[in-house]
């Protein structure tokens, strides 16, 4: 059986290395571009985690005295940035190993500006 290549809009897989979805007419994407936007996928995530740290180390160790509620404020914001940089990364260490998107992935790529498609 041949890797199955895998829609970039609707998630259709197809067997036959077609370059366009025969479903919604976008591109197709080989396993070998999925795996290499898993390893992307994982790299921003990464970023994303060293940038929020930094931010949150920045944030405590200035001179300037900080409220209660604003130091919680910062708190929950930073855990909901690593909440979301760990599943992008889970993410893309799924497509990475499997050369397929898994459900959240489509979730974010739904989220990125729309690739063009020229026929």
């Amino acid at each position: 059986m041949d890797t199955p290549y895998t829609c970039l809009e609707c998630g259709h897989e197809d067997c036959d290395g077609a370059s366009y979805c025969t479903l919604c007419g976008s591109r197709m994407i080989s396993p070998s571009g999925l795996r290499l936007e898993g390893w992307v996928m994982i790299v921003v995530a990464v970023g994303g985690l060293a940038l929020a740290g930094w931010l949150l180390d920045l944030f405590f160790t200035s001179s300037r005295a900080h409220t209660a509620a604003g130091t919680v404020f910062i708190i929950t914001l930073y855990a909901a940035l690593a909440v979301m940089c760990l599943a992008v990364m889970a993410a893309g260490w799924y497509q990475a190993g499997h050369g397929r998107r898994n459900k959240f992935a489509r979730v974010v790529a739904k989220c990125l500006p729309p690739r063009s498609s020229s026929r």
